[in-house]
């Protein structure tokens, strides 16, 4: 998939009404009781800019180049995004490189079980 064809794919999702989108696969959090603003998967986020630890995530489309030349390939993934509302300063840190790597490694173990 080239990027361009991962930019059409991120554009119709974008489009694409909230009822039409399937989400059988990640059931819907109803009951947010004990939710700490601030917190990511256990963790407390603080802004490298300010020190605020009053932070929000948000995970947005961010397709990515992997390799070089003829052989480069876009892969998707979708990475938290930090944001802080004390000072306005946004990031990305370790767990959107997790992210991306997870992608990698996917996509390779693809490549190498077509050989």
């Amino acid at each position: 998939m080239d990027e361009e064809e991962v930019k059409q794919q991120i554009e119709d999702l974008k489009n694409l009404p909230d009822e039409k989108i399937d989400t059988s696969d990640i059931p819907e959090i109803k009951d947010w009781t004990g939710a700490v603003r601030g917190k990511y998967a256990g963790k407390t986020l603080q802004c490298p800019d300010c020190g605020s630890h009053v932070v929000d995530t948000h995970h947005v489309a961010n397709p990515f180049q992997y390799g070089s030349g003829p052989k480069a390939v876009m892969l998707p993934a979708i990475i938290p995004y930090r944001k802080c509302v004390t000072c306005g300063f946004q990031w990305t840190d370790s767990d959107a490189e997790a992210v991306r790597e997870a992608a990698i490694n996917e996509y390779l173990k693809k490549v190498q079980s077509r050989v």
